[in-house]
């Protein structure tokens, strides 16, 4: 393996651009694994009264990157779709001074690409979501 100054420029942002989206699809991994774990309520097993402390207590999680991923896990749950967002860098659930995706970020992001899909029409957007 080359060292990273041995690196040409153009292999440099490949290699950038491969391990971000390496690290995309282990966010989305990660979030699969927090959903189960929260379905299976296996952080009662280990004496923790909830998923937040589990991951606060057991992951080492600071509070913020635990609320962040739970609430994103919730929305993967729910709107199976969100997980593909993650996976392809859409969304992003670290940013500039730990800012997440809100849930009402998401959930306008899933509902404009639904209208742009056609899966659903615009008007039946807020129904159904």
């Amino acid at each position: 393996m080359k060292t990273l100054h041995s690196l040409s420029d153009v292999e440099l942002l490949h290699t950038t651009r491969l391990q971000l989206q390496r690290a995309h699809e282990l966010d989305a991994e990660l979030l699969l694994l927090l959903g189960e774990i929260e379905a299976r309520r296996l952080y009662l097993e280990r004496a923790f009264p909830s998923m937040f402390d589990f991951c606060t207590g057991e992951l080492g999680l600071s509070e913020d990157v635990a609320y962040n991923r739970l609430k994103v896990a919730g929305l993967v749950r729910r709107f199976p779709r969100v997980l593909d967002f993650v996976r392809d860098g859409r969304i992003h659930l670290e940013g500039d001074e730990q800012k997440v995706a809100s849930a009402t970020e998401v959930l306008e992001r899933l509902q404009a690409l639904a209208v742009r899909q056609g899966v659903l029409a615009s008007e039946d957007v807020d129904r159904v979501l």
